[in-house]
């Protein structure tokens, strides 16, 4: 959210593209206190497929929405330091 990118509609249309002109993936990677807000934003856009989050025993807050990332939106789900 805080860089603004995921409320840019010029850079989503371009990542959707992407997307469905070649056949890619699109992630997005994570940090700090607003990770579970940042990523409904994410998952609400329709284009993600995959998400990086930070989640350890000082930072595990996300945890509830990368499971929900994951179970009813089929995101990849990769966890940096853990």
């Amino acid at each position: 959210l805080d860089s603004g990118v995921l409320g840019d509609e010029s850079v989503l249309a371009k990542l959707q593209e992407l997307k469905e002109s070649r056949g890619l993936k699109i992630g997005l990677s994570l940090s700090g206190v607003l990770q579970a807000k940042t990523l409904k934003v994410a998952v609400d856009t329709g284009l993600f497929d995959s998400v990086q989050a930070t989640y350890n025993l000082m930072e595990s807050s996300v945890g509830p929405a990368l499971e929900r990332a994951h179970l009813e939106h089929g995101f990849d789900v990769i966890v940096k330091e853990g």
